[in-house]
């Protein structure tokens, strides 16, 4: 399930899980950039729930504060 997405310059950072990575619950951030050609170049972290839930929540705050000034 796709949880959120948001940019940052010229990244897309896509957060989604849970997915199951070795009878474990993972979360994933995927950031696409791209390379001095242009071409896609993708970012892939598995993230614990915990740790997932804290870069949400900092992105959300950071959106927050962005949005309101």
């Amino acid at each position: 399930m796709l949880m959120e997405i948001y940019r940052s310059g010229g990244d897309n950072t896509y957060c989604f899980g849970p997915v199951v990575v070795d009878g474990v619950e993972k979360y994933v951030i995927a950031t696409r950039s791209y390379d001095e050609k242009g071409r896609d170049k993708w970012d892939i972290k598995l993230l614990d729930y915990g740790e997932f839930a804290n870069r949400l929540e900092h992105s959300r705050r950071f959106q927050n504060f962005v949005d309101c000034h």
